[in-house]
């Protein structure tokens, strides 16, 4: 991998992952709002289970990826 793709790389990673953190700080946040507007207590299972939730999105999200490019190698190989 040439050093100019590599960085692009290193920086879309970053970003990637800077959002994923702030997707899950954003859904605690928003859910605890509610949940105590509401009068309901806020615990620490409620934020395993927002980030269970971030977690298994982002867990398809990388699935599909890695299928779309096995497909995709897959049909190159038996053109």
């Amino acid at each position: 991998m040439d050093e100019e793709k590599s960085k692009l790389l290193e920086a879309a990673e970053k970003g990637v992952t800077k959002n994923y953190l702030l997707s899950k700080a954003l859904l605690k946040k928003y859910f605890r709002t509610l949940y105590e507007n509401n009068g309901m207590e806020w615990t620490q299972a409620n934020n395993n289970e927002i980030e269970f939730i971030v977690e298994a999105i982002k867990n398809k999200a990388v699935f599909q990826s890695i299928k779309t490019v096995n497909d995709s190698l897959d049909n190159r190989t038996s053109e």
